[in-house]
């Protein structure tokens, strides 16, 4: 069964409108799409259930919190992604400095497409 669902921009997450009419996802897009919305969405942020997403002040951001700890907390996020068979590899970068958390990674879907992406 093919799936497909609206296109967002992946710099501004906004919806895109191609030629007048609302752009929708292909195959190796909606994977991708998914990835980014899973690591993306901070837990409190949706109105109709404040418990879904990450709890970044918790278990990214908070003192003492190893890397380690984070790469496990994000492929737990990554594994709950029905279309990944494969989780290749996963890269975090954590800028003290600025608080912030870069991650790089490499997925499998089930079609065997090589998927990779950066947050």
């Amino acid at each position: 069964m093919k799936y497909t669902t609206l296109y967002l921009d992946p710099t501004t997450h906004d919806i895109v409108f191609e030629n007048g009419s609302v752009r929708f996802t292909n195959e190796g897009e909606i994977t991708l799409q998914k990835i980014k919305n899973k690591l993306l969405f901070f837990k409190g942020d949706y109105f109709l259930d404040e418990e879904e997403g990450i709890d970044y002040l918790k278990y990214v951001f908070e003192k003492n919190v190893s890397d380690e700890s984070i790469r496990t907390l994000f492929l737990s996020v990554l594994q709950t992604i029905p279309e990944i068979s494969e989780i290749i590899s996963l890269d975090i970068i954590r800028k003290k400095e600025n608080s912030t958390v870069n991650i790089s990674f490499e997925v499998k879907d089930f079609n065997g497409n090589i998927i990779d992406g950066e947050l």
